[in-house]
């Protein structure tokens, strides 16, 4: 019969990993080794050199199962209104968990080169993990409408390549790091917001995004996008269009563009007052405008 303590069950695993990060807490990894992990464990040397060839390959499941623990916890416990209040909050409070996790702040104390392959050369199972968990929220928030239309690959790595920024250098800017926490939610969430109409730039081609139930999503230059069929044509360029109940967007008071302007209106199978109304002298066809800001 083989001897379960030369083959490690996923309880071994575990305490072989408990060790380990325990080993790297007291004394950093250049001076942690596998025979030391193995006596504290209670386990052969042959057993975790079954499972891991040597002490990089340990160190590196160490560190996985611990960003990825945290990640799951952080993101279980993440509350808003909407997804993007829940993804950025999750993000912020993810960042400061591993700011100030034990082990994190030992290798960075004592071996920050350990974490360089994974600034510059190549990126780990933990952030394969956090690009899962922050892709999920990006496409969860573009679907409610929290968060700006986009590739969700591109911005689900922004965000990343911005926690670990925060995470690694916040310290070493000398001021309270909660204050840098207070910028980061406020730049994530500027970030992902869908962009308002006021913000439109004249002079500048514009895409209309149709979200689900007809609404317009955020808008982005570069292209038109075509209409769905079902919904309402835009209006005429060059004149001010009715929208909800009997009211008028007139000269910018809705949305605080100067007066006079020529506006044109879309609307959504929800559409509110004013909504989606945007300066343009002229339209574009497939459901794009141009905005110039024209006077009337």
């Amino acid at each position: 019969m083989t001897s379960s303590r030369n083959n490690p069950t996923r309880a071994d695993e575990d305490l072989l990993l408990d060790a380990a990060r325990d080993r790297i807490i007291a004394v950093g990894l250049r001076r942690a080794t596998l025979t030391d992990i193995a006596r504290r464990a209670g386990v052969s040397r042959m057993t975790i050199y079954r499972r891991w060839p040597d002490m990089a390959a340990l160190v590196g499941d160490v560190m996985t199962r611990e960003w990825v623990g945290l990640i799951g916890t952080v993101g279980a416990a993440a509350s808003g209104a909407h997804t993007r209040e829940r993804l950025v909050g999750g993000v912020v409070e993810g960042v400061r968990t591993m700011r100030d996790h034990p082990m994190f702040r030992r290798i960075v104390d004592l071996d920050p080169e350990v974490l360089l392959p994974y600034l510059v050369d190549r990126r780990g199972a933990s952030q394969d993990a956090m690009l899962t968990q922050i892709s999920a929220g990006v496409l969860a928030g573009q679907a409610d409408g929290s968060i700006r239309a986009g590739a969700v690959d591109l911005l689900a790595q922004s965000v990343l390549l911005t926690l670990q920024s925060f995470a690694l250098s916040a310290p070493i800017m000398g001021g309270p790091v909660e204050e840098l926490d207070e910028e980061l939610s406020t730049l994530l969430h500027r970030y992902l917001a869908p962009l308002p109409v006021a913000d439109l730039v004249p002079g500048t081609d514009w895409q209309v995004e149709w979200g689900p139930g007809g609404h317009e999503s955020p808008l982005r230059p570069g292209r038109n996008a075509p209409r769905p069929a079902d919904e309402e044509a835009p209006a005429d360029p060059g004149r001010e269009a009715p929208v909800g109940a009997g009211r008028e967007v007139s000269g910018g008071a809705e949305r605080g563009v100067p007066t006079p302007s020529v506006w044109e209106v879309r609307r959504g199978a929800s559409a509110d007052p004013g909504h989606g109304a945007r300066p343009g002298a002229d339209a574009a066809a497939q459901g794009g405008s141009r905005v110039s800001g024209e006077p009337a």
